[in-house]
């Protein structure tokens, strides 16, 4: 299966169990969002990108995710920031499910180590709200759950080259940044540290 087919199979699977849809929802800050208008907004006003652009999901702040060619997934936020998160849908959909909303680990440091790490997903799963129902889906799905692994995962995941990158038009917008707000210069400084 490609990776848009991996997609729908885990849309499917989701979408159709409403409870693990919602628990998704409050827990992961993620619900899908087929709306081909995405794309559009995304690019509208002159910004382009390195990369094919498949909208799949949102936040509730109105961030989205999207698949790229070569099957990597991004996070493209509302404000500004955009990023690889994963190497694959599969990844995504592990990582988004264990580590609950990932957007608490785009904080400058949190990938520096493991025990940085592992406070934070250990912070952010004892919040969540629905745990149960979110962990039989994980088992169900043979995902990762040694949290090493995720890390290492998610790692791999944030650091895939090339970067992402939206250019936009530089006299109406500012420039799109990483999603840790740096520059790019946090992610170079996690490749140098993983080669």
């Amino acid at each position: 299966m490609d990776e848009k087919q991996i997609l729908e199979y885990y849309k499917n699977e989701i979408k159709n169990n409403p409870e693990l849809s919602e628990s998704i929802w409050i827990d992961c800050d993620f619900g899908f969002d087929d709306d081909t208008d995405v794309k559009r907004d995304i690019l509208i006003c002159g910004e382009e990108s390195n990369y094919e652009i498949y909208p799949f999901g949102k936040a509730c702040n109105g961030s989205n995710y999207v698949l790229l060619n070569g099957g990597s997934v991004a996070y493209i936020s509302s404000e500004g920031e955009c990023g690889i998160v994963a190497r694959n849908i599969k990844e995504f959909f592990n990582i988004m499910l264990t580590c609950k909303n990932i957007t608490y680990y785009f904080k400058h440091g949190i990938f520096d180590n493991i025990d940085n790490f592992k406070e934070r997903f250990n912070l952010v799963n004892n919040e969540a709200e629905n745990p149960e129902i979110i962990a039989s889906f994980i088992k169900n799905q043979n995902f990762e759950t040694d949290v090493n692994k995720i890390y290492e995962m998610f790692l791999q995941g944030i650091i895939t080259e090339p970067s992402l990158i939206l250019e936009a038009n530089p006299e109406e917008y500012e420039p799109w940044e990483d999603v840790f707000s740096t520059g790019q210069e946090y992610i170079n400084e996690l490749r140098s540290k993983t080669k």
